[in-house]
């Protein structure tokens, strides 16, 4: 009896996809260069800007009344009227709180003032709407 002896097998080197991924990455690449070449002539106009823009900060004020009951913000005297109101301060006040809403007020007194000077700054808080106000111990 005659034994067959088994056929050797004969791998193909198969071309159809090989081919097919030579295509895709051909195509990958022209698609790679066409979107840096689109980057590269990407032209967009950039505003020129006009105006300076000047940020605010909101500051305290600080409101000083020496042992005397003179009212002191910063450098400049407040002098109250007769009627102890003061509308000089309560225009400042006022004109701040129109830029800043959230405008507050530090009221540093002397020990030994009279009451009524303080109660004449608290009267122009009041007049100027500002309702944040503090006290220096």
């Amino acid at each position: 009896m005659k034994v067959r002896e088994p056929e050797e097998e004969t791998t193909d080197l198969q071309m159809a996809p090989m081919i097919d991924i030579v295509f895709q990455l051909i195509i990958f690449f022209m698609c790679a260069t066409t979107f840096q070449k689109f980057e590269r002539e990407l032209k967009a106009n950039i505003p020129v800007m006009t105006q300076q823009i000047i940020e605010r900060k909101m500051e305290d004020v600080v409101v000083k009344i020496d042992r005397y009951g003179r009212i002191f913000v910063g450098n400049k005297e407040y002098v109250p009227d007769k009627e102890w109101n003061i509308p000089e301060l309560i225009a400042m006040l006022s004109r701040l709180k129109k830029f800043f809403p959230d405008q507050s007020v530090i009221i540093d007194a002397d020990k030994e003032v009279e009451h009524q000077r303080v109660v004449a700054v608290l009267n122009a808080c009041a007049a100027a709407d500002i309702s944040n106000i503090s006290f220096v111990e």
